[in-house]
């Protein structure tokens, strides 16, 4: 909706990420280019593996869901694995901004990954995360940035996850990463 999947520019008109959500005013949230570029690259490898003929390059379209006529992923399609989490890093001055809109807890915690949203049917809808958490520290490393999240749950079927909910810090054991 609106910008969603156009790109984020810099004040030197340069693409630093795709638009995928407005939380609120003066509140985006983006992918970054290189994770773009990254999957796009991972995604045109797979469609020639399988004879596709992928659209674009990875400088000018982005066409994540190259699929067969069945609806799934090519054969030798990168199975990604995910946790279904809408989430952004949290900065101090995110964090300060969301304690001035009635946010306590972010006056607590300035580091970490807020949740902003969790996808239905998800592992992590199953598990109990919910919008508004902050994700702290995953199987006991701190977690400082959205990559971090990204790169666990690519690299592990379970996860521990500790978070910030209101104020209180929980830990939430046993949460089974699923591929895409």
């Amino acid at each position: 909706m609106g910008n969603s999947g156009g790109p984020l520019v810099n004040l030197y008109g340069e693409v630093i990420g795709v638009n995928s959500m407005i939380a609120g005013i003066g509140v985006g949230f983006a992918i970054p280019v290189e994770q773009v570029r990254k999957f796009s690259e991972l995604a045109m490898q797979a469609a020639r593996r399988a004879g596709k003929q992928p659209h674009g390059t990875p400088e000018v379209t982005v066409d994540p869901y190259i699929l067969t006529e069945s609806g799934s992923p090519p054969h030798g399609a990168p199975q990604r694995r995910y946790l279904g989490l809408v989430m952004r890093t949290l900065t101090p001055e995110l964090a300060f901004e969301l304690a001035s809109r009635g946010g306590p807890q972010f006056l607590e915690v300035t580091e970490g990954v807020l949740i902003h949203a969790i996808l239905r049917n998800s592992p992590a809808q199953r598990a109990g995360l919910k919008a508004g958490d902050v994700i702290i520290a995953i199987d006991g490393l701190p977690i400082t940035n959205a990559q971090q999240v990204y790169a666990a749950a690519e690299n592990r079927d379970e996860l521990s996850i500790t978070i910030i909910r209101r104020g209180q810090r929980l830990t939430i054991s046993g949460i089974r990463t699923e591929k895409a």
